[in-house]
């Protein structure tokens, strides 16, 4: 069976950073509605000729969602292996499957940061295969839901 142990690390890991990252990124959303449409300085209180858009506040709010999805996956990736529940791990498992695709699009799209760029997502792949071989076994053994409580059910006592 896949370590249980490491799978706990990487699932409260995830939970803690997209956490943290989310509080984050609302911050900066906020921060950028309010702002809308005033000049942007830069480090030395420069004014450098552009604003924010509703392009930036719109890809703004899609890392808030994003951020936020990583997070409950997280949530249910706790619960799913302290309950032993693949329907649970399953979330975080299809997110991150998701994001890594999405990072090799962008490796072809965007090679300006080659290095950077394949190193995150070795990163996101040997963090991935812990969870997903431990959701894999779970799968296989097919563990399936308590059975739904039945108050006409007569109660079993030993003899």
């Amino acid at each position: 069976m896949a370590n249980k142990t490491l799978c706990n690390i990487i699932a409260y890991i995830s939970a803690i950073l997209s956490g943290l990252g989310t509080i984050f990124l609302v911050f900066l959303f906020v921060v950028a509605v309010a702002h809308k449409d005033e000049p942007i300085r830069d480090s030395n209180g420069h004014y450098t000729g552009q604003t924010i858009t509703g392009t930036h506040i719109a890809m703004m709010a899609i890392q808030v969602l994003s951020t936020g999805a990583m997070f409950v996956a997280s949530v249910l990736l706790i619960i799913g292996i302290k309950r032993d529940r693949h329907s649970f791990i399953a979330p975080w498992v299809i997110v991150v499957a998701i994001s890594v695709v999405l990072n090799i699009l962008q490796l072809f799209l965007n090679t300006n940061n080659l290095v950077s760029s394949i190193v995150a997502i070795v990163i996101q792949i040997a963090i991935w295969y812990p969870i997903f071989s431990f959701y894999r076994e779970l799968r296989k053994n097919g563990n399936s839901p308590p059975a739904a409580y039945n108050p006409q059910a007569q109660p079993m006592y030993r003899q």
